[in-house]
């Protein structure tokens, strides 16, 4: 079972496979949406659940891909190990790593990108507010 509680208190009772821990649970919803919307933003094409569990999505910059699978990865391991199902908080670290990286020069995919990135992630913190 998942076992998720909801806000509300109750519990979510559903059996948890893969597809309903990242993207089928109550809890989970609008946090898989706000990554699939900047995953689309970014991309600038449509990506599936499939896409992103299995990182099958595509670009023809690779830098560019490389900096949105580094995000999908950040955000399914903060879903599953952290269990953050706060989706203004898990995008909040998600930025503070992405500023790390940059004043430490780590750059993965290039500059730009990066920045590209946050903004991204920024749109979709200030569309929530």
């Amino acid at each position: 079972r998942c076992l998720k509680v909801f806000e509300n208190g109750q519990i979510c009772l559903e059996i948890q496979d893969l597809e309903h821990l990242f993207s089928k649970c109550k809890v989970i919803e609008s946090i898989f949406g706000s990554l699939v919307n900047i995953l689309e933003n970014f991309l600038e094409r449509s990506v599936s659940y499939a896409d992103i569990v299995h990182f099958t999505y595509n670009h023809r910059n690779k830098k560019k891909l490389i900096v949105a699978l580094w995000f999908s990865v950040k955000m399914m391991l903060k879903i599953f190990q952290d269990r953050g199902f706060n989706k203004a908080q898990l995008l909040k670290e998600i930025l503070k790593e992405l500023d790390w990286n940059l004043i430490m020069n780590r750059k993965m995919g290039s500059l730009c990108e990066m920045l590209s990135m946050k903004n991204n992630i920024r749109l979709v913190l200030e569309m929530d507010d």
